[in-house]
């Protein structure tokens, strides 16, 4: 295996720290602090780099803290992607009572040391965002912005003008996601064009929605549940290894992970499967070849 340096985005939250290593274990490490607060840092996006001082008790490895960015009110999402094509990693950010979706640009630097980040805003009218991700949604060749956000019930992609660094245009997907949680984009049907899923907290929703592959492309919404109680969180694998694109959800009230296989059909349909029905209120479910 591999030997990789990993650099880590962190984001602190009100009871939970989790951190996503790309060590040569491939390891994910939740620290959970319980309702103490002691470690709850509501401003701060901070990227994390191997090196001494351990940012987290459990962690294998040591990390180095460095601040992306501050003065966020619930900061609660974030992903990492290389936005503006200059080979370095940048990083989006959700704070949901700033209604604020953005992305702060790697400034590059020397190679080894930690990178400074320059912000620039793509909306402030994602109402209490929860949920970002990026993709090419309409296959440009620029990596566009999605967001789930939670009181206007609203998926919606921004569109990259691929500029240096690139502006967006807002789109929306769907506005009856109803408290979207959740927002990820994957080819679910096999036609090589995003597709985008959502998972939502008050209708126990998890949907599709299929693109027409236009430029920009619109979308068909498919109901893959309306059983996940309480969703959380969406992602999309293989899980069965049978070529088709399935989905995985947690949702917290239920204390349910379910993967729901693809049929594999030009339209798929889902049908679900349980993973495990005793994870106390999950917040978040990805799927990665562990072993």
């Amino acid at each position: 295996m591999k030997n990789v340096r990993a650099t880590i985005v962190f984001l602190c939250l009100a009871f939970s720290r989790v951190c996503l290593a790309d060590d040569p274990a491939a390891r994910i490490h939740v620290c959970n602090h319980g309702s103490t607060h002691a470690d709850y840092d509501p401003v701060a996006i901070r990227s994390y780099a191997q090196g001494a001082g351990a940012a987290c008790e459990t962690l294998p490895i040591s990390l180095n803290d460095h601040l992306v960015g501050s003065n966020l009110d619930f900061a609660n999402t974030v992903y990492a992607v290389d936005l503006d094509h200059d080979g370095d990693e940048d990083v989006i950010v959700g704070a949901g009572f700033d209604d604020l979706v953005a992305w702060y640009e790697n400034n590059g630097g020397v190679p080894g040391s930690a990178p400074t980040f320059t912000q620039h805003i793509i909306t402030e009218s994602a109402d209490f965002v929860r949920g970002v991700f990026a993709a090419d949604v309409n296959g440009d060749g620029d990596v566009d912005v999605l967001s789930a956000s939670g009181f206007d019930d609203t998926i919606q992609w921004f569109e990259s003008d691929g500029g240096s660094p690139p502006s967006f245009t807002a789109r929306v997907i769907s506005n009856t996601a109803d408290f979207a949680r959740s927002v990820y984009a994957a080819d679910l049907d096999g036609d090589s064009d995003i597709d985008v899923l959502s998972a939502s907290n008050n209708d126990d929703k998890v949907a599709w929605y299929q693109s027409n592959g236009e430029d920009p492309p619109s979308f068909t919404e498919h109901v893959i549940t309306t059983a996940a109680d309480g969703a959380r969180s969406v992602f999309a694998a293989d899980v069965n290894g049978d070529g088709n694109v399935d989905v995985l959800s947690a949702s917290a009230l239920d204390n349910e992970i379910v993967w729901y296989r693809s049929n594999g059909a030009s339209t798929p349909m889902f049908m679900p499967h349980l993973v495990s029905g005793i994870a106390s209120s999950p917040e978040s479910v990805i799927a990665m070849d562990m072993d």
